[in-house]
């Protein structure tokens, strides 16, 4: 949440319909976390493209790195273009202990996983869009 400028109060994610990334009950929880603690913000909205009619910008580098070349990445994450460990980008270590168990948040962030406020079976495949706000924070 830190990352996030504290005069903003309104975030809208465009996210793709991958369900193992975007679009599941952690990152619900998550959102709904982030948007119940922080300072300013009061909502967050996250919209999802329509499955193989969109390209992302963001989506370009994916995959690029593998798994032992992550350390690299952190390295050159704190250099800027020269090698110079001066950085374009404000890093610090993180512990353990700072991160969020994501699924023991949606145990208490998300109460109803499978219907809607009038009763309907929600479909998460098919959802295309996410409201989150803080003054109804356990309700997407």
């Amino acid at each position: 949440c830190t990352l996030i400028h504290y005069l903003i109060e309104h975030l809208t994610l465009f996210s793709d319909t991958c369900g193992g990334q975007n679009k599941n009950i952690q990152v619900s929880a998550l959102l709904l976390h982030i948007v119940k603690n922080h300072p300013s913000l009061q909502i967050i909205e996250q919209k999802f493209m329509e499955s193989g009619h969109f390209y992302m910008e963001c989506q370009k580098k994916c995959g690029d790195f593998s798994v032992h070349e992550y350390e690299n990445v952190f390295k050159m994450a704190r250099m800027d273009n020269n090698g110079n460990k001066k950085s374009f980008y404000n890093t610090r270590e993180v512990n353990y202990n700072e991160f969020l168990d994501l699924k023991k948040v949606a145990q208490y962030a998300i109460v109803n996983k499978k219907e809607d406020q009038k009763g309907q079976t929600v479909n998460w495949l098919k959802v295309k869009y996410f409201k989150y706000e803080k003054q109804i924070p356990n309700i997407l």
